[in-house]
């Protein structure tokens, strides 16, 4: 509008030279009608000028009134302040975003919608505008009517409108979703990075060309380098089989992935460790691979486990002793070979079975208390009783019974160990039997004995026994009476104390005790 009125000034103009130049011509009456003629083409052109004028006017105001609805319906916040700092020009995605009323805004003070922390930052934003005259672009927080807080980027430029003054367009983008959007991916990025760092496993990224380019603390401590060392270096180079590792990263490169592929770490100091790995391509948005992600998993305790498992499947498999499995059903689940020697079958033929099979006597009676037991954690030990071969034959045995618990602590079965006692129950009976015949004669000799005592008791001579070391073991009545000494006195003590005997010489002793070991002398008879 401004330039329409600009226009019109200039036809004015235009037509009061026209007037002047016909005021100072008109004294020349015979050029009249050439004056005239000149006169309405100056006419024709100036109307001519005018219907352009117009025109551009209309094609003017469609224009602003384009921008204006641009303006006004302007997806981002808009709005103008004048040198005051006061809102003069506001659009309706500002009043939105601020929960105001487009009308309310006018003639406030656009720092009443900033947080108190970003007032100053605010203003040195409008001062650098002024500075620099260039616009400048700051992140601040707006409060909302409703009381919540925007983050929104505000973009400013300086101008001096048609009559002078100063004034400030600025653009507002609402940063609130942006900045939820990078919070969320910061902790994602966060999590996903406390993940990789607590995992009991070495997790290394790799690129196309082999070089590490990322990987955790388990990787460093089971190779022994730090990351930073690790960064930008071979992978191949920690290895111990430096194709076989190539080889398979070709694999992962072709197929996208690979699982369980065997390999040996080196450790800085020297020591290995036996890993499995597994391994998947990663790509970027254009879907081109940029590298591949590898979880070694350290199966050295599980080897180790293994070896133990091997060792005691060994020592189970050729034990001497039955070592059966069953269900909590009491279906037989394993066997043995000390199983199959013992009881005559083969695990092809009992596996599956029920263990009544082997004629369990006490099935009936004492199953559901073992069981029981059992469920209990408690366990059977050296239970012995009779079972039954496949040929029939009766067998003892020495039975302990252990539970077999799931990792939820459920029984789900029994570990029964059957030990063949027939042997020794055998010669048990024999000893019984040896010891009964023992007692028998044992009774009879002591008879013997009594009567032979009852008549050395009516005996009147001297009777008198020692052992080897000359020490009374029997002294009878008649000592008693030959000698007036008591037989509780005289027995344990040596016989030379009790006589009073003395030998002038060694060789008289030696030669008597012989001579009495031949024959009696007198009343007193000694036994040696």
């Amino acid at each position: 509008m401004r330039e329409v009125r600009k226009n019109n000034k200039k036809d004015e103009n235009s037509i009061n030279i026209s007037k002047k130049y016909i005021n100072k011509i008109s004294s020349n009456y015979d050029n009249i009608e050439e004056l005239f003629n000149d006169f309405n083409q100056r006419k024709a052109k100036i109307m001519l000028q005018n219907e352009e004028m117009l025109k551009k006017s209309e094609e003017l105001e469609n224009s602003i009134s384009r921008y204006q609805n641009l303006y006004e319906f302007a997806p981002a916040g808009h709005f103008t302040l004048n040198d005051n700092g006061l809102i003069i020009e506001v659009n309706f995605a500002l009043a939105k975003l601020l929960g105001e009323k487009k009308i309310d805004l006018l003639g406030k003070k656009f720092s009443k919608f900033i947080d108190p922390i970003f007032v100053e930052k605010f203003h040195n934003h409008l001062k650098d505008v002024l500075k620099n005259r260039i616009p400048q672009i700051s992140e601040l927080e707006l409060t909302r009517k409703d009381g919540k807080k925007l983050t929104v980027q505000l973009k400013t430029i300086s101008f001096f409108n048609s009559d002078g003054k100063l004034e400030f367009r600025n653009a507002v983008l609402d940063l609130s979703k942006l900045k939820e959007a990078e919070e969320k991916i910061r902790l994602s990025t966060n999590y996903n990075r406390c993940l990789i760092e607590t995992s009991l496993d070495p997790l290394i990224t790799i690129a196309t060309d082999g070089t590490i380019t990322d990987t955790n603390q388990a990787a460093e401590k089971i190779i022994g380098y730090s990351r930073n060392e690790l960064k930008g270096t071979k992978y191949s180079k920690y290895v111990t089989e430096p194709e076989k590792a190539e080889d398979g990263f070709r694999q992962v490169l072709k197929k996208g992935k690979l699982k369980n592929y065997p390999l040996e770490l080196i450790h800085r100091d020297g020591h290995l460790t036996p890993v499995l790995c597994n391994s998947s391509t990663f790509k970027d948005k254009f879907g081109k691979i940029v590298g591949v992600f590898v979880a070694a998993r350290d199966i050295s305790e599980q080897i180790r486990a293994n070896e133990k498992i091997k060792q005691l499947a060994n020592i189970v498999e050729y034990s001497d002793d039955a070592i059966i499995g069953k269900s909590i059903d009491g279906t037989i689940i394993s066997w043995n070979k000390g199983a199959e020697n013992i009881f005559g079958y083969s695990a092809s033929e009992i596996v599956g079975k029920h263990v009544e099979i082997l004629k369990y006597p006490e099935i009936k009676g004492r199953a559901e208390k073992i069981i029981q037991m059992l469920k209990k954690g408690k366990r059977l030990t050296n239970f012995e009783t009779v079972r039954f071969r496949k040929d029939g034959t009766k067998i003892d045995v020495s039975i302990s019974c252990s539970p077999v618990f799931n990792s939820s602590g459920e029984l789900i079965g029994t570990s029964t160990i059957a030990r063949d006692i027939s042997k020794r129950k055998k010669a048990e009976r024999k000893l019984k039997e040896y010891q009964k015949n023992l007692e028998k004669i044992v009774k009879e000799r002591t008879k013997e004995l009594d009567f032979q005592a009852q008549i050395l008791k009516q005996v009147r001579d001297a009777i008198i026994v020692t052992n080897a070391k000359k020490r009374i073991k029997y002294w009878n009545k008649g000592a008693e009476e030959l000698y007036g000494i008591k037989s509780e006195y005289a027995v344990n003590r040596f016989l030379n104390d009790i006589l009073k005997t003395k030998w002038l010489s060694v060789d008289d002793e030696k030669a008597f005790i012989i001579h009495m070991k031949k024959r009696v002398t007198g009343r007193a008879r000694t036994f040696i």
